[in-house]
């Protein structure tokens, strides 16, 4: 089984994440996209959405599939789309966090 909790108890798990500061953000658009209604029932938002939010988090998080190449030519072209739709990476309403930057080798190899 991948992902998920296959016992009939509860599970914990930790997970430290250092420097913390551009995942807590992730994770603040993403709960903050759900408490409005904004996903799906898996809790995924949109594609135009994930489009913004996997390009500017890609220093943070990937995800297993499709593969990272089909990822990025797939989200390349939708991305200005969200853009042009008014869509955002990030909601300032959404975090209590300042949008910490992006490490230097990371942003410039991956951006729109």
């Amino acid at each position: 089984m991948t992902g998920g909790n296959a016992s009939d108890r509860d599970t914990r798990v930790r997970v430290d994440v250092t420097p913390g500061e551009r995942f807590g953000h992730m994770i603040e658009t993403l709960f903050g996209l759900a408490r409005l209604g904004y996903t799906n029932a898996k809790g995924m938002p949109d594609p135009l959405q994930l489009s913004l939010i996997v390009r500017e988090f890609s220093d943070v998080i990937v995800f297993r599939s499709p593969p990272l190449v089909v990822q990025r030519a797939l989200f390349g072209i939708l991305a200005p789309i969200a853009r042009w739709r008014g869509y955002r990476a990030t909601y300032p309403q959404l975090s209590r966090t300042v949008l910490a930057p992006r490490p230097a080798a990371v942003s410039s190899s991956y951006q729109a």
